[in-house]
């Protein structure tokens, strides 16, 4: 009897400690499914964790990951919540849920997109140094307020906490050089000659330029399959005139891979650049 007894115990200070320690394991499993994009197999690990442990905010964290890579954003931003209202304190939930918040994709976004940058800010007030939490605002200011200078004031203090924040490096590139890159595309869709695409830009222009070009580089020496920049790159050396450099960064980008709703785009841009390199 006193065995039993001392068995039951241990049985009942150690089993929440046991379960612990499989929820533990089932998460890391479920994290490393992620990684392998195997977003199925990552919600069965995560719902197994959970079963284990109910209370667990980076299981939940988890399956809102999955849910968001598979573009189930309703699903996504339950388990999101869920995570953050057992972990009040958690940044990365909160960046990724004020990241669907202020997505153009996500179909309720125009409602949703003061709720994403309440998060933001709630996320800085937690973490006041944090990168990404400025490059994701900054995003949202670009994207869905049209605020070029508030943008430009994010991407700024992202790449000042995290100097090694490719995104930030890539957007700051482009909030220097976009509108000039608009006219450059229209002028090429136009069949403009070389004279036309040189008086795009005065010495004033010439700067911003620079400074998104010396961005975009960053950008590709962090990571050299990251394809955005090289985009970017590649526009700004057309408009500098330097069309081998634009026709090498164009073709870079196409093989790393784009986003197949800009390929054309960047194809009939790589055939003008190939044209001009050829006379040069």
């Amino acid at each position: 009897m006193k065995n039993l007894i001392v068995s039951l115990i241990l049985l009942f200070f150690i089993s929440p400690f046991i379960y612990s320690q499989s929820a533990e394991q089932d998460c890391e499993k479920g994290n490393y499914m992620l990684s392998l994009g195997k977003f199925g197999t990552a919600v069965q690990y995560f719902n197994k964790a959970l079963s284990e442990k109910s209370d667990y905010a980076e299981a939940y964290f988890g399956m809102g990951k999955a849910y968001d890579s598979q573009g189930e954003f309703e699903e996504a931003i339950k388990d999101y919540s869920k995570a953050i209202d057992l972990k009040p304190d958690y940044v990365e939930a909160l960046n990724n849920r004020g990241k669907i918040y202020t997505n153009p994709l996500y179909p309720a976004y125009k409602s949703t997109a003061e709720q994403g940058m309440k998060d933001y800010d709630r996320a800085l007030e937690i973490s006041p140094t944090n990168g990404d939490t400025y490059y994701l605002r900054g995003a949202a200011y670009l994207f869905v307020y049209s605020d070029r200078e508030k943008s430009l004031e994010n991407e700024n203090k992202a790449i000042e906490y995290n100097p090694k924040l490719k995104e930030a490096y890539n957007l700051r590139a482009n909030l220097y050089s976009m509108n000039t890159i608009k006219l450059l595309f229209r002028l090429i869709q136009d069949n403009a000659q070389e004279s036309d695409i040189k008086n795009l830009i005065n010495d004033s222009l010439k700067a911003e330029l620079q400074k998104g070009k010396d961005d975009a580089t960053k950008a590709i020496n962090i990571d050299p399959s990251y394809s955005s920049p090289y985009v970017t790159r590649a526009a700004i050396n057309m408009i500098f005139g330097d069309y081998k450099s634009s026709v090498a960064d164009y073709e870079s980008a196409l093989t790393i891979g784009v986003d197949p709703t800009i390929q054309k785009l960047i194809e009939r841009n790589l055939e003008f650049a190939q044209s001009k390199a050829n006379n040069q």
